[in-house]
């Protein structure tokens, strides 16, 4: 009796909690879980009110192959949300993994007439239009725009050029694309299940917001998301987001060299990754061992850690170099920030850290995770939440410096976005 009016008694609060603030209600589809979360603002921080997981069918490497399946993780988890709420959900904001996103920066001018006249916002907001008159690839849509930089008269601007002289105003902004027919699929899902979509967010962008702390994101970092479907990475540079990458090669594939060279269950390879996994061989000497059980024997037999260190150490090097390569995209002269943040499930195993700094060639590498307060705060504050939380911090906070279209358009599609106030907020 006391445990139900415990409950009684904390959805209530949660319930006062929703009413008295603007509340984002966030919808994380990863390829291994599904997350809803309830979150609003307690002055400078964000305060998860509510948070619920659960295990996802119907997805493989990101990609949505079972609809059916997939709906009913979503609909487990919004109702979750919920009932724990007292509330209705019915606008969510919606992660978007892996190559579904496309993501490119683009370039606008805004000669200034007469020469010399102070910039207004109506100046910005045509020379932010101009940079976002680019042909989509086929198939794709307009999921979000970032203002990166912003140059006088050929000179970068330290923040937004307002109020200051030019004869000529140039801006380099962030487009992200999504896959038309997974948008299409995802709202079908979300609509099903009583909700309707406010707006998608690259999830490798969101995972960067959540695990990035604002002196990286302005003196430049790199977040590097390593999901159990994809590894995502997201460039922070003077606070903004200036491009996205996304591999393949994930947390599950060292899972699943565990399993195949050891001769175990992929559950057993999991368990055995997490409890006595590295990435550093070194640490090991040769008289190093753990109990390994293999399949079709009875009884478990010595297995070095040394060599299990070798075995994860050789995928994490593939995950690193990989995902380097994908970023500078073929053009080596290409310079990256020096240091690197590693958020996601993947991004614990001791070691991980020095096989990325090794392949990055940089000066600093950090594990990232979300900085929150309130009941839920431990829950959520997981390096595997940095994907939720950054989608609410998005919605919630992104907005404050948004930009809208001269046309008058108010999708949020058409809105050029700022990171600003969500830095700001945080520093």
């Amino acid at each position: 009796m006391a445990g139900r009016q415990g409950a009684q008694s904390d959805r209530q609060h949660i319930g006062r909690l929703v009413e008295m603030a603007k509340t984002a209600y966030v919808l994380d589809i990863g390829t291994t879980k599904t997350t809803c979360l309830a979150a609003t603002t307690n002055g400078d921080d964000l305060c998860v009110v509510s948070a619920a997981a659960v295990a996802t069918r119907g997805v493989k490497r990101g990609r949505i192959t079972e609809p059916e399946l997939l709906t009913e993780c979503v609909r487990s988890a919004v109702g979750r949300v919920r009932e724990e709420t007292g509330g209705t959900v019915s606008r969510l904001t919606v992660g978007v993994h892996g190559h579904s996103v496309r993501s490119e920066q683009s370039r606008g001018i805004r000669p200034m007439y007469p020469s010399g006249k102070v910039v207004h916002e109506e100046d910005l907001l045509h020379v932010n239009e101009h940079s976002r008159q680019i042909v989509f690839p086929t198939g794709y849509e307009l999921l979000q725009t970032l203002a990166c930089e912003y140059k006088i008269d050929g000179a970068t601007v330290d923040g937004e050029p307002l109020g200051r002289p030019a004869t000529r105003l140039e801006v380099v902004t962030h487009v992200m694309t999504g896959l038309t027919s997974d948008l299409a699929r995802l709202r079908g899902i979300v609509k099903v299940c009583g909700c309707e979509v406010d707006e998608f967010v690259p999830i490798a962008l969101a995972s960067g917001l959540g695990a990035v702390r604002p002196e990286d994101a302005r003196s430049g970092c790199i977040v590097v998301d390593i999901g159990g479907g994809t590894t995502d990475a997201a460039v922070f540079e003077r606070g903004s987001c200036s491009r996205l990458a996304t591999i393949d090669v994930n947390g599950a594939h060292v899972t699943g060299d565990i399993a195949k060279l050891l001769k175990i269950s992929l559950e057993d390879a999991e368990v055995l990754k997490i409890s006595h996994g590295s990435a550093d061989p070194t640490q090991f000497g040769d008289d190093d061992a753990v109990s390994v059980k293999q399949v079709g024997n009875e009884q478990a037999r010595p297995f070095p850690r040394k060599v299990l260190s070798e075995i994860i150490e050789s995928r994490v090097r593939e995950i690193a170099t990989l995902l380097r390569e994908e970023l500078l995209q073929g053009d080596k002269r290409r310079e990256l920030p020096k240091t690197v943040v590693l958020t996601g499930g993947g991004s614990q195993l001791p070691g991980t850290e020095e096989v990325f700094k090794r392949a990055f060639a940089a000066d600093a590498v950090k594990l990232g995770s979300p900085r929150l307060v309130g009941t839920n705060s431990r829950r959520a504050a997981a390096p595997e939440m940095s994907g939720a939380i950054g989608l609410a911090l998005f919605s919630l906070e992104g907005g404050t410096e948004e930009l809208a279209p001269v046309s008058g358009a108010v999708d949020w599609k058409e809105k050029i976005r700022s990171l600003k106030s969500i830095f700001g907020s945080r520093a």
